[in-house]
């Protein structure tokens, strides 16, 4: 039996009340084979070093400069599945 490995974010409004709150909920997840997770990992890290130095890999740290975050995209590892939900009213 082939091994999965998930993560899972979230970001938005998961109280669907709309009236007050924000309109969007949004959850990505990835899933990796298990077999290929230390590959993942160690380009994860240098996508880290190089775009996020010392830090964590935050969508927040990269703010409206929309070529530097596709810079980042074109540099991620391409995994088997990739999964994207939109809840918005």
């Amino acid at each position: 039996m082939k091994r999965v490995v998930a993560f899972a974010d979230e970001f938005g409004n998961n109280s669907f009340d709309f009236t007050s709150q924000g309109t969007h909920f949004i959850v990505a997840s990835v899933l990796i084979n298990e077999n290929e997770l230390a590959d993942v990992n160690e380009k994860l890290e240098a996508i880290r070093s190089k775009f996020f130095q010392t830090g964590e890999i935050k969508s927040n740290k990269v703010a409206d400069n929309s070529k530097r975050r596709i810079l980042i995209l074109k540099s991620a590892p391409r995994c088997e599945l990739f999964n994207l939900w939109c809840c918005h009213r």
